[in-house]
């Protein structure tokens, strides 16, 4: 911004110069009055002609030039905000790039495989808006379209490398469903280096062979999405799983020996994760108080996240059995539990006998056909004479629990 001062200053001062030359050669050979009105009317069109304007709605901001030239390049350009701006000798000597200074949202589908062959796919999500401290940097890199279709091209590539990747990555897509956070860490330590808090390294040094364990596998510690292994991996175990097993066994001696650095290790991952999930609400740490910058595309991103991650294809097919199956398995189990708590009951009731109680309630499972509250353990008089018989004095008590607890047996 001085530097386009300083230019718009000298050119003003010097064409009041000559304007001013100008009139003394009129009042020298026409008379003063002359003269005067010939300085008023030079000096007026002057300051009209340079008069720009910037609109406010929609947001526009504009980029001033010299000569054709980008005044201030080195420091990404200047840029102005909405409003009437004197640019002297405008379309001659200064002249107005505009651009859109709104917010632009970005939305994108990434697909890839995860080490085990899933398919998955990502939505993540973005807000940017042209960074108004390197203008220049936008127009140079292309039109809008252009400077989307790069990041979009960045984006993609930086989340493909993230599922196949061995090191960071989930190793299955099942690993990857439970990856939000750490996928968030991930994209914004690529996309934007630099920008999340480290873990400092006399912490790290802290740990055995700490500086071999990955920031991702920091964060599946502490976070436990997705968990890292609790046995010992097999022989057939890839030699990640092995890596991310030892790791563990390191964190949790860190965690029973050495307090005070698990500790500190402790708040540096989750003020790591801080940030990366505050990225998601649009709040950036104060080094990067309006978002963070990508200086070669001159853009200020203002909000990021990564959506939702699913399943495709087969993948996704698996998926939903596996889901079928654990609901299956869940009813299977309250069910299950539901009946051993009838037999216990019943045979506490009636001399603890647990065989006898069993088939009691097995067999008044089979013998319930209403359906309603009032009737749902209504017997047939034959039925309670057969379980007499079949259990003697135990299916008398039995007739009597069932009657006590329903209506009377109907003959």
């Amino acid at each position: 911004m001085a530097q386009f001062q300083l230019l718009r200053g000298l050119v003003t001062a010097i064409t009041i110069g000559v304007i001013a030359i100008i009139a003394v050669f009129v009042m020298a050979n026409m008379g003063f009055a002359v003269g005067f009105v010939v300085f008023w009317i030079l000096l007026a069109f002057f300051f009209l002609q340079g008069q720009r304007t910037i609109p406010a709605d929609p947001p526009i901001r504009g980029i001033p030039t010299f000569w054709e030239n980008y005044i201030d390049v080195d420091n990404g350009g200047v840029s102005l905000h909405p409003g009437r701006w004197f640019l002297p000798w405008s379309r001659l000597l200064f002249d107005l790039i505009r651009y859109d200074a709104s917010q632009i949202n970005l939305t994108m589908s990434v697909q890839e495989r995860t080490p085990d062959r899933g398919g998955l796919i990502l939505d993540p999500y973005f807000t940017y808006v042209v960074d108004p401290d390197n203008p220049v940097g936008f127009i140079q890199a292309g039109d809008k379209e252009i400077v989307e279709l790069k990041f979009n091209e960045r984006v993609d590539s930086r989340l493909r490398e993230w599922i196949c990747s061995q090191n960071e990555g989930p190793l299955t897509w099942s690993e990857a469903l439970q990856s939000n956070g750490l996928a968030m860490d991930i994209i914004i330590q690529k996309l934007f280096p630099g920008t999340l808090p480290d873990i400092p390294p006399a912490i790290i040094a802290a740990i055995p062979g700490g500086d071999e364990i990955p920031i991702s596998t920091f964060i599946k510690y502490f976070t436990g999405r997705p968990p890292l292994p609790e046995k010992r991996p097999k022989a057939k175990e890839s030699e990640i799983v092995k890596k991310e097993f030892e790791a563990k066994k390191k964190l949790d001696d860190l965690k029973q020996t050495t307090r005070p650095a698990w500790d500190s290790l402790d708040k540096a991952v989750k003020a790591r994760l801080d940030v990366a999930n505050a990225v998601k609400g649009g709040v950036f740490p104060a080094r990067f108080p309006n978002g963070f910058p990508i200086n070669n595309l001159g853009i200020l991103v203002t909000l990021a996240g990564l959506g939702n991650i699913r399943p495709e294809g087969v993948t996704a097919t698996a998926a939903d059995k596996v889901a079928e199956a654990r609901q299956i398995a869940l009813v299977n189990t309250i069910e299950s539990d539901n009946f051993q708590e009838q037999v216990e009951k019943f045979a506490k009731a009636h001399g603890d006998d647990m065989p006898a109680a069993t088939e009691a309630i097995q067999l008044l499972r089979k013998l319930k056909t209403k359906s309603t509250v009032e009737q749902q353990f209504a017997l047939r008089t034959d039925n309670v004479e057969a379980l007499k018989l079949f259990l003697g004095p135990l299916g008398s008590a039995f007739a009597e629990w069932v009657t006590s607890h329903g209506k009377a047996p109907v003959s």
